[in-house]
């Protein structure tokens, strides 16, 4: 019975957010819920990025994907996730590199959920959890946000950032092209 009302207290959450982000961890691959998070993706366009325990947690990505997060991640998905007024973790523990030591979440007004196994990282940031199998636990989530879609406007920031951030990346790792 509480797993169904945590469930619905999140979907609320998720389906009353501007700008919301899936924090993909570990938790993703033990689970084996690859698929079931890039369903979740596709279904709702809410955008996902990957700790560094995350990685690969996302195989076929989408126009939603930021890559890394944190110490390890991009720039420009920092960027966003300050943004956000919600991130929803789901198997991640949010350590200090993946949060920046929890300086990365500037939005005031950010509300956190969680879909973990353990409770201890399930209430972090004080979010509301959803404790339970990553796999198990997304499937019922995108059952029970429906018809939700992220608007246009969240999308349409996000695939720039990220096109900015390709751009970026290629030209650094470029080995024709000359630094100052």
């Amino acid at each position: 019975f509480r797993r169904v009302l945590f469930r619905s207290a999140v979907a609320k959450l998720v389906a009353n957010a501007k700008n919301p982000i899936i924090i993909a961890g570990g938790g993703i691959t033990y689970s084996g819920a690859t698929a079931e998070l890039e369903a979740l993706a596709n279904a709702t366009g809410i955008p996902v990025c990957e700790t560094f325990g995350g990685q690969s947690a996302v195989q076929n990505p989408g126009d939603w994907f930021m890559y890394g997060i944190g110490l390890e991640g991009s720039p420009n998905t920092n960027k966003l996730v300050g943004k956000a007024d919600l991130i929803l973790t789901v198997g991640s523990r949010l350590t200090d590199f993946a949060t920046a030591s929890q300086s990365i979440f500037h939005n005031p007004n950010v509300k956190f959920a969680s879909i973990n196994v353990t409770e201890l990282d399930a209430f972090k940031q004080g979010a509301t959890p959803i404790l339970g199998d990553a796999k198990l636990s997304l499937v019922a989530l995108q059952k029970a946000l429906g018809s939700y879609k992220v608007s246009n406007e969240w999308s349409a920031e996000v695939k720039s950032e990220m096109s900015d951030w390709i751009a970026t990346r290629t030209d650094a790792i470029n080995p024709d092209k000359l630094f100052h």
